[in-house]
């Protein structure tokens, strides 16, 4: 047999007993979550359950009883767990239980619980096929099995039980309705586990997760719901690090601008709509780290930009985690999932290679931003590409959440790119009337025609959050679930369905085992399409719709007006903006240009938009904050994520020992900037302990040529890195600043370092730190523009038109223009003689009512208009459909609501819904 080992030694825990429970309710989801165990599942299509029964008769039935006040979120008294509805049916809401039912030696436990679970016979259910005598041993050990499922089940949820064979059952057999040949065989009495037992059975698990040549086991449902974010990096507009997102967020700052169409010169942009020519730019697209990361000049411009960037944001990523990737490897695989949606990089090739230059082409997929990102940093697990649109980026977050939860990989790298690098991007979205008319269209503003581009690269490091923990990771926010659906048929392809938005935010919620109430703010997909952002704001409307009347909303925000809509990686903007607000008690304000959309200032009840520095988080005392984000992209593929603030660590003290701090980087101007830096970095947060920066300059960096250290205490690191740049500045590499008097081991491995070995550092009992990344040199790799030819246009606006962003509106029509009458037209005015709209009980006059508001809009004469057309055949705008709600309305009308301007099979039923035949009744 083979040895005994940590993984044995925490089985071995989960099925001791435990009598002592910590104060305060258990939360009723950990406890059904628990009662789940024992019921019916499904596999291959079959019922099952995860116990053996004699003859699969299954005559063991389970009850359960909650203490009064002991279970937050469920009423106290007896229930029966009904196996295939997996449910608590309430059998005796009255019943109490006290101590008088047990024994001496039982009273206190039972005293201490907060739950009791009772497993009674059903001879019925088996004695005719084996005969009494064989159904009582088969319904005994039936009932073994069920109680070691949940024994050593529960501390997995946190929970703990002890058995009791024996107490006063006839005393309350008829609360349970029990036949006179039914028994009680054992009855599991428990409660929450205290902090010192929870904190004993983390320390087993990361002893188990630490097992050398073990291989990694899956966790269990409560430890997958919990992933730690425990590095962030991106390029973003206007912000490079969480400290310039901060600020720009809290100043309600913009970071948009004018198109860099020198970028791509000689070619020029052909877009007909005035929001193509601003948006969201990254400064530099076209520098890459080439040496760090072995790309040959000759190469270079055959790589996208897009993978050169991405290996430089996905290396900052992993120093915000303080961890080395080839270190990360050895503890099992790492995967990479990177959302994209756009190639714009290919696209010079193909112009290239058309024209006979086969040397200025391109690399021709984007499986390499995966690929090449696990190549690099030499990650074995999964590496995929994912492309659902706009929601790409959050799509590969939740594909790395699975995998971290589900235990296929010891941590995953999670990325997104989106860069603007061929004026054809822009062509297209405007073509497609996706990008915005006008240059300042901002999402929940009367303003809002479409969304401005953004450009974005940005990477989050996942870890299971007990092993985080174990390991002193930074943790920046917690993952608790996720869920990605797609809208399937609505009325046309590209029209949103806010239900189906709504069924996938309640999914991420049931995955994150939360209810709305637990959200206290959502980060919204809003983009700035009117009609689209609106519907998102009913979903949340509906999803939060329990919680109205409560005296306090959930505010909503968008960071898409601060930085544009970064597309595929549009996510971490999102999650940066999380993370920093996650720092504050306030959230950030929604920047709007102009007045609150109509359709969304109508909206009342439990969700508002989040105001300038007057929205606290809605959270319930003692409970951590947590944020929904959302993505929902035009081809209706639909997103969430749950997202939980870090737990609270210990208190960073600072036994003012000086430690040595290494330092190193590529050249020696770098090594300056790199100690400057990391001065800064001391200076904004003064709980930044000598400890954590020494453990994180020794783990969680690599070694590179250019190297100095620092000796000094928490009073004078600050000037030490200071006067370190300094003389780094002056006479190279290789020097030691003495800033304070360290224990002897502390210098001991400085010289050999300095020199270019390998060292053991002495180890340092503190977390790691998130610190300011390494900088690099770079170099620019052109795009291959030379000699470029022409394009052609003509794409198909019918998408932009059904996510209710049509395309750029011309001048009014001519006199007569519009769609030709149908056969079954009518005279002006008239009814059809058939066909859709024929045999309606219309309003007397409610057609001719809309037709005139619906021609006064589009310009097609009314005339023209029959019930049998539709608003999206007509080519109706998201704001001209706002417009004619708003018409009715004003011309005694039933306001049609967006579901009815998006539902509505026609004008023929518009009509009736804003012009009623019969109106209903008022009291």
């Amino acid at each position: 047999m083979p040895a005994p080992g940590p993984a044995e030694t925490l089985a071995l825990f989960d099925a001791s007993s435990f009598r002592d429970f910590a104060d305060g309710p258990v939360p009723a989801a950990d406890l059904l979550a628990l009662l789940a165990t024992v019921t019916w599942g499904d596999l291959d299509g079959r019922a099952k359950r995860r116990y053996p029964s004699g003859g699969g008769f299954y005559p063991v039935q389970v009850y359960v009883y909650l203490a009064p006040g002991a279970v937050a979120g469920a009423d106290p008294g007896l229930y029966y767990l009904h196996p295939a509805e997996r449910a608590l049916i309430a059998l005796a809401p009255d019943a109490r239980y006290g101590t008088d039912l047990h024994v001496f030696h039982n009273r206190a436990l039972v005293e201490g619980s907060a739950f009791g679970i009772f497993l009674l016979s059903t001879p019925a259910a088996i004695a005719p096929a084996y005969g009494e005598r064989n159904a009582a041993r088969f319904s005994t050990v039936e009932a073994g099995h069920i109680a070691q499922l949940l024994l050593t089940g529960a501390p997995g949820w946190g929970l703990g039980m002890c058995a009791v064979g024996e107490m006063d059952f006839d005393a309350v057999r008829a609360d349970f309705g029990a036949d006179d040949d039914q028994e009680l065989l054992l009855s599991l009495w428990g409660g929450a586990l205290t902090a010192d037992v929870r904190a004993r059975r983390e320390a087993l698990r990361a002893d188990a997760s630490a097992a050398p040549h073990a291989p990694h086991a899956a966790p269990t449902e409560d430890e997958g719901a919990a992933v730690a974010v425990v590095g962030f990096a991106a390029e973003l507009p206007g912000a490079r690090t969480l400290d310039e997102l901060d600020a720009l967020l809290a100043d309600g700052g913009t970071a948009t601008g004018p198109v860099p169409e020198q970028r791509w010169a000689p070619l020029a942009s052909r877009a007909r709509r005035a929001g193509a020519a601003v948006g969201g730019y990254l400064e530099d697209v076209l520098a890459a780290e080439a040496e760090e990361f072995g790309i040959d000049p000759d190469e270079g411009p055959a790589v996208d930009p897009q993978e050169r960037l991405l290996l430089s944001v996905a290396r900052r990523c992993f120093e915000d985690a303080a961890v080395v990737p080839a270190r990360l490897a050895e503890q099992g695989p790492v995967g990479v999932f990177v959302g994209s949606m756009w190639h714009d990089h290919a696209l010079h090739g193909v112009t290239a290679r058309a024209a006979g230059r086969p040397d200025e082409g391109t690399h021709a997929t984007r499986g390499g931003l995966a690929h090449r990102t696990s190549h690099t940093f030499g990650l074995t697990g999964p590496s995929v590409l994912l492309d659902t649109g706009c929601v790409s980026g959050l799509a590969a977050v939740e594909a790395a959440y699975r995998a971290v939860a589900d235990g296929r990989c010891t941590a995953a790298l999670a990325a997104g790119a989106n860069l603007v690098l061929h004026p054809d991007h822009l062509d297209v979205l405007s073509e497609m009337g996706l990008v915005a008319e006008d240059p300042d269209s901002c999402a929940f503003t009367d303003r809002a025609s479409g969304w401005l581009v953004g450009e974005g690269v940005g990477a989050v490091l996942l870890k299971p959050l007990e092993r985080a923990l174990a390991d002193g990771d930074p943790v920046h926010a917690v993952l608790r679930g996720g869920a990605l659906q797609h809208s399937g048929t609505t009325r046309q392809y590209g029209v949103p369905d806010p239900q189906r938005q709504e069924e996938t935010m309640r999914s991420a919620l049931a995955d994150a085992r939360l209810a709305p109430a637990d959200i206290g703010y959502v980060e919204a997909a809003a983009a700035g399409a009117a009609l689209a952002d609106a519907l998102e704001f009913t979903a949340l409307s509906r999803l939060f719709a329990a919680d109205a009347g409560a005296g306090e909303t959930v505010p909503v925000g968008t960071v898409k007006p601060n930085t544009g809509h970064l597309e595929a990686a549009s996510v971490f903007a999102q999650l940066g903006k999380v993370i920093t607000q996650f720092r504050r008690t306030e959230v950030y304000p929604t920047v709007l240009t102009g007045a609150v959309n109509p359709a969304v200032a109508r909206t009342s009840g439990p969700v508002a938009l989040a105001g300038r520095r007057t929205d606290r988080w809605r959270t319930a005392p003692g409970r951590p904050r947590r944020v929904l984000v959302n993505g929902f992209a035009g081809g209706g593929s639909y997103g969430s994520l749950v997202v939980e603030e870090p737990p609270a660590g210990a208190p960073r003290d600072d036994d003012g020992t000086a430690r040595a701090l290494p330092l190193s980087a590529d050249t020696p101007a770098n090594l300056a900037l790199l100690a400057d830096r990391l001065a800064d970095a001391w200076e904004r947060d003064p709980g930044l302990t000598v400890a954590s920066v020494a453990r994180t300059l020794r783990e969680g960096r690599t070694d590179r040529p250019a190297r100095a250290v620092l000796v000094a205490g928490r009073a004078t690191a600050p000037d030490g890195l200071r006067a370190l740049a300094r003389r780094v500045r002056r006479e190279g590499a290789g020097i030691a600043e003495p800033a304070g008097s360290a224990p002897a081991d502390e210098p001991a491995p400085v010289g050999r370092w300095l020199a270019g070995e390998r060292v053991v550092w002495p180890s340092v009992d503190a977390p790691r730190a998130a610190l300011p990344a390494t900088p690099l040199n770079q170099v620019s790799f052109p795009l291959p523009t030379t000699g470029a030819g022409g394009r052609d246009d003509g794409l198909s606006a019918r998408l932009g038109r059904m996510w209710g962003l049509g395309p750029a509106e011309d001048a009014a029509p001519e006199p007569g223009a519009g769609p030709a009458p149908r056969e079954d037209a009518p005279e002006p005015g008239g009814r059809p003689a058939g066909g859709a709209g024929a045999g309606r009980d219309l309003a007397a006059g409610g057609f001719e009512r809309l037709a005139r508001i619906v021609a006064a809009e589009t310009g097609v004469p009314a005339e023209r208009l029959t019930p049998g057309q539709d608003l999206f055949e007509l080519g109706a705008t998201s704001r001209q459909l706002l417009r004619i709600a708003a018409r009715i309305a004003a011309d005694g009308g039933r306001e049609p609501s967006l579901e009815d301007l998006f539902t509505a099979a026609d004008l023929g039923a518009l009509a009736e819904a804003a012009y009623p035949a019969h109106p209903p009744a008022t009291v």
